[in-house]
């Protein structure tokens, strides 16, 4: 496990905000305002990891909708933070349960291959959709 710190993800901060709309626009492939307007609603949080002694040098992040995982993202930087539990840590932070079974409203190649392999059991079912689909 990468030493990390984790916090309340700050979207008017421009490190945050930068950072979280980037990983978000080109991992989920939605709209910025997508997410900023869903970060506005009560039953969301969203945390975010940096190094302990440096805010600025941000990790990941996750976001949750009540029990349901909207998104949640770690760096790879060579291999150094991706695969090494970051996530995992992010959505405990959130009491999330990645051994799930977990809601994800939103989907992505990592997602699905996490969930193949047995690490997570995630379930897709996007926001407004009553049909569970999986993927």
């Amino acid at each position: 496990m990468i030493a990390h710190a984790i916090v309340p993800a700050d979207l008017g901060s421009g490190a945050h905000a930068g950072f979280i709309r980037a990983s978000w626009t080109r991992g989920a492939r939605e709209d910025w305002h997508t997410l900023l307007d869903l970060s506005r609603r009560p039953d969301v949080r969203m945390l975010v990891a940096h190094l302990p002694d440096d805010p600025e040098s941000l990790l990941g992040w996750a976001c949750c909708r009540g029990d349901a995982l909207v998104w949640v993202y770690s760096r790879d930087l060579g291999g150094r933070v991706r695969g090494r539990g970051l996530a995992s840590a992010l959505l405990s932070a959130l009491r999330l349960d990645p051994k799930g079974p977990l809601r994800a409203l939103y989907w992505s190649p990592w997602a699905a291959l996490l969930t193949r392999t047995g690490h997570w059991r995630l379930y897709y079912e996007p926001p407004g959709d009553k049909e569970t689909a999986c993927a």
